[in-house]
This record gives C-alpha cells, sequence and structure tokens, in this order.
C-alpha cells in the first residue's frame, strides 16, 4: 500500500501542479500512478479526499534561505522564490479553487491554512529576525508583514494575472521597508 499510496501521491501533485486542479481526478491519477479506479475509489471515495491528500503529501515545509545579514537582499530573495512558484507553476490556480472550496469544506480548509502558513513562513523567518535585531518594528506581526509583502505580489498573479518582474518585486520590498523600518 505504501508504494501505490506514494505513486498516487506522485502523480496527483504531477497533474495538480502542471495541468491545474480539474486534472485531478479518480481516471487521470489512476492512469497516471498505474493503479486501479477500484484502489482509487476505495482509499479515496471522493476527489476532495483525493486532493486533500495529495496536497497535504507534497506541502513540505519551504524553508528560509540562508540569511546574508542584509535585510533587503534577504527579503527579495524569499519574495523572488515565492514568485517562481507562482509563475512557474499552477499554485495560483490551486490557491484560488482552495479558497472558494475552504469554506464549505473542512479538509480542504485545513490544507488551505496549512498552504498559507508554509508560504509566509520564509518571509517571517526574515522579518521576525530583523524584528530582533531592531531593523523592523517590533509591533509587527505576521499576518501584517504577510500582507505588505505577499500581498501585493499575489494580487498581481491573481487579479491582474500579469508577470511579475524583478522591479516588481523590488518596488514591494522598499514599499515594506519604507513603512516598517527603524
Amino acid at each position: 500500500m505504501v508504494r501505490t499510496r506514494e505513486a498516487v501521491f506522485e502523480a496527483g501533485a504531477r497533474l495538480l501542479f502542471t495541468e491545474g486542479w480539474h486534472a485531478v481526478t479518480h481516471l487521470r491519477v489512476a492512469e497516471e500512478a498505474g493503479v486501479g479506479r477500484a484502489t482509487m475509489y476505495r482509499h479515496w471515495p471522493t476527489i476532495e479526499d483525493l486532493l486533500t491528500d495529495v496536497l497535504v503529501d507534497c506541502q513540505e515545509p519551504w524553508e528560509a534561505g540562508e540569511s546574508t545579514g542584509d535585510l533587503r537582499a534577504d527579503l527579495l530573495a524569499e519574495l523572488e522564490t515565492l514568485v517562481g512558484a507562482l509563475q512557474h507553476s499552477k499554485l495560483p490556480e490551486i490557491m484560488v479553487a482552495a479558497m472558494e472550496r475552504a469554506p464549505s469544506e473542512p479538509r480542504i480548509r485545513a490544507m488551505h491554512d496549512s498552504m498559507t502558513r508554509i508560504s509566509r513562513g520564509p518571509v517571517w523567518t526574515v522579518v521576525e529576525a530583523a524584528i530582533k535585531d531592531g531593523q523592523l518594528d517590533a509591533g509587527l506581526d505576521e499576518s501584517t508583514a504577510a500582507a505588505h509583502t505577499l500581498g501585493p505580489i499575489l494580487y498581481q498573479c491573481l487579479f491582474n494575472n500579469t508577470p511579475i518582474t524583478r522591479a516588481d518585486i523590488e518596488r514591494t520590498a522598499d514599499a515594506f521597508l519604507a513603512a516598517f523600518a527603524t
């Protein structure tokens, strides 16, 4: 069963991140994983069960990069990593689909909450270290930091549907630093 689960999760993640939320069906995942549809339905009776398990399995903690000691450079590095994930996968589509389903599906809500924590963790690591060093406002919290750093990037990606350039990332970081630097 362990190999079957691994094959299913790998196939599901591949479909999810290359083709999007709607590509993950029992039939497609079974074909991609080389398992029977009966096995799929026995272990994952609904598509929500399958999607949730696939997403939970592929949610590895996103660790902040090594600190350079330069707050702006470290912040830019983390934002560039996020932009890369947003622009080179179906992650934006996955996020929107999870947001749509979260209010009515508790397992999807839990998965969405986990995705949120994972995506803002690295930026918060950089920000928290800068708060401790006295470089940023001591009253800054994780939610506010995310709104001012990740918010503009996610808005541009999800609502404007335009490519995010290095200049966009720099403007976002500089606006954040101007607002919260001590």
